[in-house]
């Protein structure tokens, strides 16, 4: 299996999370997205950008991957982007995730969140960056 289907099976196991997550559910619904509706309404969790490194050795190749998970609110203060990012760091950090398919995780570790205030004026981002290791389980 490659890398690249090591990171589609990550994804696909880290929006099933959060689509599972109570607090996620609480503040966001069901709306995680990969790919953003035109007319979503916030707030939202996206997927953003990521990255696949290839950890190979004699007989093993793994996959150490970046993420970049995205919370979008247009509420009033920080607050709502804050809570969203909370709840993104606390569904997935050291999450016990199931990707299935010949792939297991070795690990997801939160690395960083930044929470910022787009040109628009109204929108709050944030920004949560996490470090996955996934490697062949057989």
């Amino acid at each position: 299996m490659s890398d690249t289907d090591a990171l589609l099976l990550l994804q696909r196991a880290i929006v099933d999370r959060l689509k599972s997550s109570p607090a996620i559910v609480e503040l966001v619904g069901d709306r995680v997205f990969d790919d953003v509706p035109p007319a979503a309404l916030k707030p939202y969790i996206s997927l953003g950008p990521r990255r696949v490194l290839v950890e190979a050795a004699a007989e093993y190749e793994g996959s150490d991957s970046r993420l970049q998970i995205d919370g979008w609110s247009e509420a009033v203060g920080m607050v709502e982007a804050q809570k969203i990012g909370c709840a993104v760091r606390d569904a997935l950090h050291n999450a016990p995730l199931d990707l299935g398919d010949g792939q297991r995780l070795i690990s997801i570790d939160f690395q960083r969140a930044n929470y910022l205030r787009t040109q628009d004026g109204q929108t709050k981002h944030a920004v949560l960056l996490f470090r996955a290791r996934t490697e062949p389980s057989n």
